[in-house]
């Protein structure tokens, strides 16, 4: 029996440059002063916004995000936890990973992390189809990973050295 999990992402959309209604009229201002075309508009409308994600009411990821960036990094988690697999034709700003070999030696820092936060875990984890991504934050130290096992995944912050394990389903 799966234990329930609780799991809540939070926007603030009047942070940092003030209320979003603020925002949104000065970006339609500026846009059409400027001709931007409309999607350009609603793109520096959802330009930065602070996003916090909880895991058993405790703070696993806090940052300033591109909300777009973040809501397509966020619907490509959701299709990976769901599926198993990573969309090829969606839009994304995060890698995924068939293996620990594909990881670039500059990422070595990480892996040690992932290795002390995952334990014996680690080995199983990393030897399948993995992703890692900042969520769209504009601060490249939030990293996060996701990994899928036995109908859990595994939401892993490397700045905050926390894991979340998720059950997927009701069963």
């Amino acid at each position: 029996m799966m234990r329930m999990v609780e799991f809540k992402i939070t926007f603030r959309l009047d942070e940092p440059f003030g209320p979003l209604e603020k925002m949104v009229k000065e970006a339609i201002t500026e846009g059409k002063e400027y001709g931007y075309p409309n999607e350009s508009i609603i793109e520096m409308a959802l330009s930065e916004y602070d996003v916090f994600i909880y895991c058993q009411g405790k703070e696993i990821f806090n940052a300033t995000v591109n909300f777009n960036e973040f809501l397509y990094e966020l619907f490509r988690f959701a299709f990976y936890t769901i599926t198993g697999e990573v969309p090829k034709n969606m839009k994304s700003y995060g890698w995924s990973f068939n293996s620990l070999e594909e990881l670039p030696d500059w990422l070595y820092e990480e892996i040690k992390v992932l290795k002390q936060l995952l334990g014996q875990e680690f080995t199983e984890l990393t030897s399948k189809l993995f992703l890692r991504s900042f969520l769209g934050s504009y601060d490249p130290t939030v990293v996060v990973y996701a990994f899928k096992k036995d109908g859990y995944v595994y939401f892993v912050n490397i700045d905050y050295r926390k894991v979340c394990n998720l059950p997927l389903g009701n069963s």
